[in-house]
């Protein structure tokens, strides 16, 4: 469970970056927060209540278009992948306008799947886009998604960064030899730390990490709150 927990970090840092540039993880009674210098004219709120994605009149098909031809004119690299949750997937699926072009004489009445709004979304705008409703529980017992609901990231081919481990105090202790703990590392750079107390006889169990993703495509990407 604990080495779990430790998997969760990364994931929930990853997702905080695609969704806002930034990363606020509270940790060991401790605040981090890390700015990664997102550009801003790389984010968009819909504010004005028609355009929201929520409305099933709103020009989805036009701002997505609109966000891609912002960061293609800005980098050179035009973004041919999106990620949101089940619920923005949803406005999408529930879109009159699409709907239309999808079916002009009775674009109201298409039984609509994943499948089929993935392969318009593809041949109408060139993207792919990944729904993503994964959630991580909290010690409170409460769950909580990775990626937010109503925000959409449009992000590009390739790599998009990487996922960086430091050496943890434990893991130095176990490379001087010098620790009368034993220590194990997983999954790359998690610390498993097993200490044996004599009395009363007692094993503890501390798992750690140092870690911290890269995002060398940051300045590729683009993110909307979009309901």
């Amino acid at each position: 469970t604990l080495v779990n927990g430790a998997q969760v970090v990364p994931e929930r840092m990853i997702m905080q970056l695609l969704s806002s540039g930034k990363i606020r993880i509270t940790a060991n009674r401790q605040d981090y927060d890390y700015d990664y210098q997102m550009s801003s004219d790389h984010k968009e709120t819909i504010t004005a209540a028609d355009d929201k994605w929520s409305n099933v009149d709103a020009d989805i098909v036009g701002d997505i278009k609109t966000w891609q031809d912002k960061v293609e004119d800005d980098t050179g690299v035009r973004p041919t992948k999106g990620i949101c949750t089940r619920k923005t997937w949803n406005y999408i699926l529930q879109n009159k306008p699409i709907r239309l072009d999808m079916n002009p004489l009775g674009g109201q009445n298409i039984i609509m799947t994943d499948a089929m709004m993935k392969q318009y979304l593809q041949t109408k705008l060139g993207i792919s886009i990944a729904v993503y409703s994964k959630k991580f529980a909290l010690q409170d017992g409460s769950t909580s998604l990775f990626y937010p609901d109503d925000y959409f990231t449009l992000i590009p081919d390739g790599t998009l960064g990487g996922t960086f481990y430091g050496t943890t105090p434990e893991e130095s202790d176990l490379m001087a030899g010098i620790s009368n703990a034993e220590v194990s590392i997983v999954n790359t750079g998690v610390a498993i730390t097993t200490i044996k107390e004599p009395h009363p006889v007692n094993v503890e169990t501390i798992v750690s990490e140092i870690v911290l993703p890269s995002f060398e495509t940051i300045d590729t990407i683009f993110v909307s709150k979009v309901a």
